[in-house]
């Protein structure tokens, strides 16, 4: 997490963070090493302070402290002020092929061996499993134990990713989860479990947070490196999506991931229109 005078950006792993976090430090880098700039007048604060925190998020973690801390763990101290909510977002297509590229769930299962085991259990040959295996078992399986570790209802229909959205960027998880098990995904309220954040979208990542600095009153000497900037932790991918996905991992999608859907819809018409494709080739 990385706290400036002007934002609290959180960092959502497989949106770009990294990427993120990165521009943000030469930035402020740059404007630490602009002596003009630092001993002008009206200049912004040149801090820029990263926070570790106590992973909550998963019972297989294989660490105690990370960068992705959630909403519900910012200090209420740093809330207060005009500091806005920042965190990057992606579509959940582009979000599950990255997870499955980029194989964290090898390198979480060499570090906690009850993760391993729990898959093994699954996926007789896991470590190594097909996308369907990926979406169908492991993503429902740790959605499942997630839940049961608020002791809310398992069958909650949410995907891993609305799931973590949950956590990440709600007021209170434990709250809205308990809210949804009388509720729905579709009819729950909103406003009142989740905090204005602003939102940079994977898709544009550079522009986004070129735009969203230069709003903020950065100076162009100082970002203006941002939009030829090569992006970093790259995962690739050795097929096209077309040839990685079919009908009946979307229609999950759709299902699973409806509460993304709520806060994003261009990411419903993406699915949707991709859905349409492949059902006219039958």
């Amino acid at each position: 997490m990385l706290v400036s005078e002007d934002f609290i950006m959180i960092s959502l792993p497989k949106t770009g963070s990294s990427f993120v976090r990165s521009v943000m430090k030469k930035v402020h880098s740059n404007m630490k090493k602009d002596m003009r700039y630092v001993f002008s007048t009206n200049r912004k604060d040149l801090k820029l302070k990263e926070i570790y925190l106590e992973n909550v998020r998963t019972d297989y973690k294989v660490s105690d402290k990370n960068q992705h801390g959630t909403y519900s763990q910012i200090p209420k101290n740093l809330l207060s002020g005009h500091r806005e909510v920042v965190s990057a977002v992606r579509s959940p297509i582009e979000a599950y092929l990255s997870r499955y590229f980029f194989q964290s769930y090898k390198w979480v299962a060499k570090h906690n061996p009850d993760f391993d085991k729990l898959m093994k259990g699954k996926l007789p040959l896991f470590p190594e499993v097909s996308f369907e295996d990926y979406m169908f078992t492991i993503t429902s399986t740790l959605t499942k134990v997630g839940l049961n570790r608020y002791n809310v209802s398992e069958n909650l229909n949410l995907g891993l990713l609305s799931f973590q959205f949950i956590q990440f960027f709600s007021f209170d998880p434990q709250k809205f989860l308990t809210d949804l098990e009388i509720s729905s995904v579709k009819t729950i309220e909103l406003d009142t479990h989740f905090p204005n954040i602003y939102f940079l979208f994977n898709e544009t990542l550079s522009q986004d947070i070129y735009n969203y600095l230069k709003q903020k009153g950065y100076s162009e000497r100082h970002i203006g490196f941002i939009q030829n900037e090569d992006k970093i932790n790259v995962t690739e991918r050795t097929k096209a999506k077309e040839d990685i996905l079919n009908s009946n991992i979307l229609n999950y999608m759709l299902e699973k991931e409806e509460l993304l859907f709520r806060f994003f819809p261009q990411y419903r018409l993406e699915l949707e229109l991709l859905l349409q494709k492949f059902n006219s080739r039958n």
